[in-house]
């Protein structure tokens, strides 16, 4: 049996591969009181209140305080993580304030200044905190804490995240900002987070429907706060802990998945992501993995919904209610992608993932699922041991079902006619999907396949009737052209470096919803200094399928849902190793290159 190990985003189910409930990664709020003692050890405080005090009277620039050790850095670290499961009522409770979530997050913002890259670097960062400090300063950050209720109406709430934005807080916020890049401070933390704090607030959404054209500001439409309780819930309905249905989580997800949330998604994930911070970069995936759509589907909630459904069907009721074209589209796959890339660190994890996404909805040249097309071959599989065979009976398969080949079985004649003509209808209704099933259950670690393909491999040497052909999954000689915009300049995407190769394919699979051998990328232009045109070639089983899944890929893009998430971290990071040279323009309070 394959080893079971936790995956992002998806409940359990007994067949092929072992998941974990959402929300894993995401912090888990009763765990905030321990992470709480352990941050008051590490950093020698009573309380979250002194350790916020004491990082604000030195800025958090002392390379020897207390903040700024490593055990103290840590801790401080894991409890921001679980606090991001807590509503802010919640969060006060555990900490014993009434602002637990300004403290904390200013108290990050002051350790991340640690160990400034220059002198000029901290005296920058001094200027833009006793901006922040001041009284026009104080109100600007407080104005990020009003919205996140959502409790103002649309209209006063746009209008006021404009004035923000064209006025005081936005002008000097941004001068200050782009005064610590242009002095090559963009590597430091103390930058990058500021980055991901106040870049969201001026970004500028899409709107889609009767308010298409419209671009509202996305300070005034989504924040983590806001959502907070609708994640936690959504989290909730996919490992049963608290019952749900598939209509109550796709109108939740209709209200967080905004174009603001994905642009909150992409900036957070350029300037709040490090690879010394995998938490956060699992935390964003998952949020973007919620998202996901086929057509007018969410893809999460169907997908946690089939898979309890049939978790002690079996593997063929499973693989039928992923595969159901009506209610789940290509949603399986889409989702199984993001497991797959999700789980690099695990290379059985992911390559199961694969398996799952390239095979599990195979069908034959007839049209019928690999599931179905293969029942009367070897009948079923175990729902709890993970064999390839019913456990009661062994071998399913005992050969055609007029007996015609039973005396052959029995006897080990040899094959007459009758029997050859009847084993031929069994292959030729399974066609294909005879030698994709074996394939694909001995990658995924079924046990006994061996022996549930045994009579029938038996009858195909006597019969001289062996197996066609495995279905063909990826059909390269019917690709479908497509084209993206990625906001990185060309030398990086032409870039000979295997890790960014490696990112720029991971996130093109995640906006086609497919594995690595169902893109290949043809050519990359320039279209401005910092970003590029990629120009690639989508495959399916068919041209078809290939033209359905660009055209998902266009309605996603339309509606502002594609994240180039792994090519501009990868992007980010590199640049801003090199203090900032050649990171170019970046996205700045007031406005997108």
């Amino acid at each position: 049996m394959m080893a079971t190990q936790p995956l992002l985003l998806f409940v359990g189910v007994a067949v092929g591969i072992g998941w974990t409930e959402v929300g894993a990664t995401l912090g888990q709020c009763d765990q905030v009181p321990q992470a709480l003692s352990t941050v008051q050890t590490a950093c020698d405080v009573a309380t979250l209140s002194d350790l916020h005090s004491s990082a604000f009277e030195d800025n958090g620039n002392a390379d020897n305080s207390t903040l700024c050790t490593p055990t103290c850095t840590t801790a401080l670290a894991t409890l921001v993580l679980h606090s991001t499961d807590c509503t802010s009522s919640e969060l006060n409770g555990h900490v014993g304030t009434d602002s637990a979530r300004v403290e904390l997050n200013e108290t990050r913002l002051a350790q991340q200044a640690c160990f400034p890259p220059s002198e000029k670097c901290a005296t920058l960062l001094e200027e833009l905190v006793a901006f922040e400090n001041s009284t026009t300063g104080v109100t600007c950050r407080a104005f990020i804490e009003e919205f996140s209720d959502g409790s103002k109406p649309t209209a006063i709430a746009q209008a006021e995240n404009e004035v923000w934005c064209k006025g005081a807080c936005g002008g000097n916020l941004s001068q200050h900002l782009i005064a610590l890049e242009n002095a090559e401070c963009s590597s430091w933390e103390a930058f990058r987070a500021r980055k991901a704090r106040y870049d969201p607030v001026c970004a500028r959404g899409q709107s889609t429907g009767s308010d298409a054209g419209l671009r509202p500001y996305c300070g005034a439409v989504f924040s983590e706060d806001r959502f907070r309780q609708q994640l936690r819930t959504l989290a909730a309905h996919a490992d049963e802990t608290v019952p749900g249905t598939v209509a109550e989580d796709e109108a939740a997800l209709a209200s967080i998945c905004t174009p603001c949330f994905h642009e909150f998604i992409r900036l957070t994930y350029r300037y709040g992501t490090s690879a010394a911070d995998p938490s956060q970069i699992s935390r964003l995936a998952e949020y973007e993995s919620l998202c996901v759509r086929d057509g007018a589907r969410f893809c999460f909630p169907r997908f946690h919904n089939q898979t309890r459904e049939t978790a002690a069907g079996g593997r063929v009721a499973y693989t039928r209610a992923l595969c159901d074209p009506a209610f789940m589209g290509r949603c399986a796959a889409r989702m199984q992608v993001r497991v797959a890339l999700a789980n690099t660190s695990s290379s059985t994890v992911a390559a199961a993932a694969v398996v799952e996404a390239e095979t599990m909805c195979a069908a034959n040249s007839g049209g019928a699922l690999c599931a179905d097309a293969m029942s009367a071959v070897i009948g079923g599989f175990d729902a709890t041991a993970n064999t390839a065979f019913n456990t009661s009976r062994q071998r399913t398969y005992a050969g055609p079902a007029d007996g015609k080949c039973s005396q052959v079985l029995s006897e080990r004649h040899t094959c007459t006619f009758g029997c050859q003509t009847s084993f031929a209808d069994n292959r030729d209704g399974a066609g294909c999907c005879y030698a994709t099933t074996q394939a694909s259950l001995t990658s995924l670690g079924y046990i006994g396949v061996a022996e549930a393909f045994g009579t029938a491999a038996m009858l195909g040497q006597s019969c001289n009737r062996p197996a066609d052909s495995e279905c063909v999954l990826v059909d390269l000689t019917n690709g479908v052209t497509a084209t993206l915009v990625v906001a990185v300049p060309i030398r990086v995407l032409v870039s000979p470096s295997v890790e960014f190769t490696t990112a720029l394919s991971a996130d093109l699979q995640r906006a086609v919803g497919t594995t690595a051998g169902g893109v290949r990328v043809q050519s990359i232009r320039k279209r401005t200094r910092t970003s590029s045109l990629v120009q690639f070639t989508v495959y399916g089983a068919s041209r078809t399928a290939a033209i359905a899944m660009v055209a998902q890929l266009d309605a996603d893009v339309a509606a502002n849902r594609v994240a180039f998430l792994e090519t501009t971290r990868v992007y980010n990071a590199e640049c801003h190793h090199r203090d900032g040279s050649g990171c170019g323009v970046q996205h700045n309070l007031l406005g997108m290159p």
